[in-house]
């Protein structure tokens, strides 16, 4: 259309315009200017639709599960957690500054130096949030980074690594496999440097996050739902099963390098993962449970909501059934009484169920009996009460 009204001024114009003009093409008659210029007045009287602007969706939490399952397809596990960690940070741990109408870019900006000063991030013991490091000055800033002593390792690995390396007769191959099988089960979390003490770097540079690691893949998430969706990818991806379907499927099963492997079904990869001792799936490490279970408790306070606790609870609740790897089953127990004790938790049937269920699983199946009876007079008494009062 816009070739056509640059055309028309030029009309005439042209030495071969006058052959055009010329010729019969429907063997009735000639076209001349005026024919033309009526069709190309007809063709530029046409409306023009524009196309509507593209509106884009926000981002949700199963961008950030999908983005977590490839990172540890890659085996960048670290940058999984840390990329959980800081999209917690950005949601629920804002500054009341930015809480409005602030742009993501001006909340990353201030996002960064929280992250990259080695203080405790979302999830990790004593972790309080960024909101909470901008209100210190800077010298109080870096005493409390300095006294959170950096992140440890959870499990120490070192006498095994030593005891790898020791070992004779096995290859040179056979050994780093099962030196990054070990490291993968033992130093699988973002290292955090001990700002008080020399040592501020990891032997492995893939272990140091910085910001500008996982700052590119942040987004807000600002519906409370939605927030709460990023707790249920996070536990998904620390335990490798998805704790909302079933006990058993795993969420990370995808994630084995061997089920990559030309004409390697899933049966096959696993059969290799445990013949090479490989570690099949995130969910298979030490300390996943307690970090889960550390994760969850720092999301109590940020949904009050009825509904919305009452659904994180259930989360933490499957989690306490997961968590076989916890040495004391009374560990267990206490933290899920401590799920219960909140207010308003008492008269929630589908957590008292869980609970049983747990006691059922630590073999205390009196217990659950007695739970499963209180629950019910509760719920019960509390149906007949609302009866009366409604009569």
């Amino acid at each position: 259309m816009h070739r056509r009204r640059r055309r028309t001024p030029l009309m005439g114009q042209h030495p071969t315009f006058g052959r055009l003009t010329s010729q019969n093409t429907n063997g009735n008659g000639v076209i001349g200017d005026s024919a033309v210029s009526n069709r190309l007045g007809s063709a530029s009287a046409v409306p023009q639709l524009k196309p509507e602007p593209f509106a884009a969706a926000p981002p949700s939490p199963e961008v950030c599960r999908q983005y977590g399952v490839f990172l540890c397809q890659a085996g960048q596990w670290e940058r999984a957690v840390a990329t959980c960690q800081a999209l917690a940070e950005l949601s629920l741990r804002c500054p009341p500054q930015l809480q409005g109408e602030a742009s993501l870019d001006s909340a990353l900006a201030l996002l960064e130096p929280f992250w990259d000063s080695g203080v405790a991030r979302f999830g990790d013991t004593g972790a309080r949030g960024w909101a909470h490091l901008m209100q210190l000055s800077a010298e109080q800033a870096a005493v409390e980074a300095a006294s959170q002593g950096g992140q440890r390792d959870d499990g120490d690995c070192q006498a095994q690594e030593d005891e790898i390396v020791a070992q004779r007769g096995a290859s040179l191959a056979e050994t780093w496999l099962r030196l990054e099988s070990l490291r993968d089960l033992c130093q699988w979390r973002p290292y955090r440097p001990d700002l008080s003490s020399e040592e501020v770097t990891s032997e492995d540079p893939e272990r140091m996050v910085l910001f500008e690691d996982v700052g590119p893949a942040l987004f807000r998430l600002r519906e409370p739902a939605a927030r709460l969706q990023l707790f249920r990818v996070w536990l998904s991806l620390l335990t490798g099963v998805d704790p909302e379907k079933s006990q058993t499927s795993s969420s990370l099963a995808e994630a084995d390098c061997f089920e990559r492997l030309p004409g390697v079904d899933l049966q096959m990869a696993t059969q290799l993962s445990e013949a090479l001792d490989f570690p099949f799936r995130l969910g298979g490490a030490p300390g996943h449970g307690r970090l889960a279970h550390e994760v969850l408790s720092q999301a109590k306070p940020h949904f009050s909501d009825v509904g919305l606790g009452d659904e994180l609870a259930m989360l933490a609740m499957r989690l306490l059934r997961l968590a076989t790897g916890w040495d004391a089953r009374k560990v267990r127990k206490k933290c899920a009484r401590t799920w219960l004790a909140d207010p308003g938790r008492e008269r929630c049937l589908d957590l008292w169920t869980q609970y049983g269920l747990l006691l059922v699983d630590l073999g205390l199946p009196q217990e659950a009996l007695a739970v499963y009876e209180k629950a019910l007079d509760t719920v019960s008494s509390a149906a007949v009460r609302r009866r009366l009062l409604a009569g």
